[in-house]
Protein backbone atom coordinates (compact mmCIF):
# COMPACT_ATOMS: atom_id res chain seq x y z
CA UNK A 1 0.00 0.00 0.00
CA UNK A 2 1.35 3.75 -0.50
CA UNK A 3 2.21 6.23 2.07
CA UNK A 4 -0.39 8.44 2.28
CA UNK A 5 0.82 12.00 2.40
CA UNK A 6 1.81 14.86 5.22
CA UNK A 7 -0.47 17.19 5.67
CA UNK A 8 2.21 19.58 5.25
CA UNK A 9 3.24 18.34 2.03
CA UNK A 10 2.49 20.88 0.23
CA UNK A 11 3.57 23.53 1.94
CA UNK A 12 6.94 21.70 2.70
CA UNK A 13 6.80 21.40 -1.25
CA UNK A 14 6.65 25.14 -1.51
CA UNK A 15 9.01 26.07 0.70
CA UNK A 16 11.27 24.13 -1.71
CA UNK A 17 10.18 26.13 -4.37
CA UNK A 18 10.75 29.19 -3.04
CA UNK A 19 14.73 29.17 -1.89
CA UNK A 20 15.19 27.19 -4.83
CA UNK A 21 13.97 30.32 -7.04
CA UNK A 22 15.96 32.54 -4.96
CA UNK A 23 18.96 30.38 -5.45
CA UNK A 24 18.51 30.39 -9.78
CA UNK A 25 17.86 34.25 -9.56
CA UNK A 26 21.16 34.44 -7.52
CA UNK A 27 23.57 32.10 -9.19
CA UNK A 28 21.47 31.00 -12.55
CA UNK A 29 20.09 27.49 -12.87
CA UNK A 30 22.50 25.95 -15.09
CA UNK A 31 25.25 26.93 -12.32
CA UNK A 32 23.21 25.79 -9.32
CA UNK A 33 23.38 22.27 -7.93
CA UNK A 34 21.88 19.71 -5.39
CA UNK A 35 24.18 20.55 -3.07
CA UNK A 36 23.84 24.28 -3.60
CA UNK A 37 20.44 23.75 -3.05
CA UNK A 38 20.34 22.10 0.14
CA UNK A 39 22.99 24.29 1.34
CA UNK A 40 20.19 27.10 1.09
CA UNK A 41 18.00 25.68 3.77
CA UNK A 42 17.47 21.90 3.28
CA UNK A 43 19.07 18.47 2.74
CA UNK A 44 19.78 16.97 -0.80
CA UNK A 45 17.53 13.94 1.13
CA UNK A 46 14.46 16.44 1.80
CA UNK A 47 14.99 17.74 -2.26
CA UNK A 48 14.71 14.34 -3.42
CA UNK A 49 11.98 13.47 -1.21
CA UNK A 50 9.65 16.08 -2.77
CA UNK A 51 11.44 16.02 -6.58
CA UNK A 52 12.08 12.86 -7.12
CA UNK A 53 13.72 13.48 -10.30
CA UNK A 54 14.78 17.07 -9.02
CA UNK A 55 16.52 18.33 -12.05
CA UNK A 56 14.10 17.64 -14.57
CA UNK A 57 11.41 19.19 -12.47
CA UNK A 58 13.29 22.73 -11.29
CA UNK A 59 12.61 24.22 -14.53
CA UNK A 60 9.30 24.85 -13.38
CA UNK A 61 10.79 26.80 -10.34
CA UNK A 62 12.43 29.17 -12.94
CA UNK A 63 8.99 30.44 -14.15
CA UNK A 64 7.75 30.48 -10.78
CA UNK A 65 10.94 32.82 -10.02
CA UNK A 66 9.76 34.83 -13.23
CA UNK A 67 6.63 35.31 -12.00
CA UNK A 68 7.35 36.34 -8.66
CA UNK A 69 10.35 38.21 -9.12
Amino acid sequence: MARTKAPDHESQREQILEFAAAKFAQTSYPSTSMPDLAASGTSKARLYHYFTKARKRFPSICSTATRSG
